[in-house]
């Protein structure tokens, strides 16, 4: 049994979390957009939320989403991108005496590292992925 179905309620809270701040992010995007913003990193957001959402949906509902490679590179890239950021605010923060960056990284971090968790689980369930 895996952890998605142990704590069941736990996850879909989760998913219904991250949908509501990634709905509220992009609809923050769109509203900076007409005043100076680029309209194409709102697109460029919403491409990236749903690259996080589809596979958390997929670990939540244990149901099949292909391609199953496609999740890997997400989580590849995604857990560089947290580590990339956790060394460059800890480079920022060591030159500048500034810790404010890093203590947004690090809150933004522990947001999405459940997430990180949940597709890790989700790209190497053999129940989801091997169901005939």
């Amino acid at each position: 049994m895996t952890g998605a179905l142990k704590h069941q309620r736990l996850w879909a809270a989760y998913l219904v979390f991250a949908a509501l701040a990634a709905a509220a992010g992009l609809l923050a995007d769109l509203r900076a957009a007409p005043t100076g913003g680029v309209l194409w990193r709102v697109g460029l957001g919403a491409l990236v939320t749903a690259l996080y959402l589809i596979p958390l949906y997929g670990y939540v509902r244990q149901r099949r989403i292909n391609p199953r490679w496609l999740w890997w590179v997400v989580l590849i890239v995604a857990g560089t991108a947290v580590v990339t950021g956790f060394v460059v605010a800890g480079v920022f923060a060591f030159y500048t005496g500034n810790l404010l960056p890093g203590l947004a990284i690090g809150g933004i971090t522990v947001c999405l590292a459940p997430n990180l968790f949940a597709i890790h689980q989700y790209v190497r369930n053999r129940q989801i992925w091997h169901a005939t």
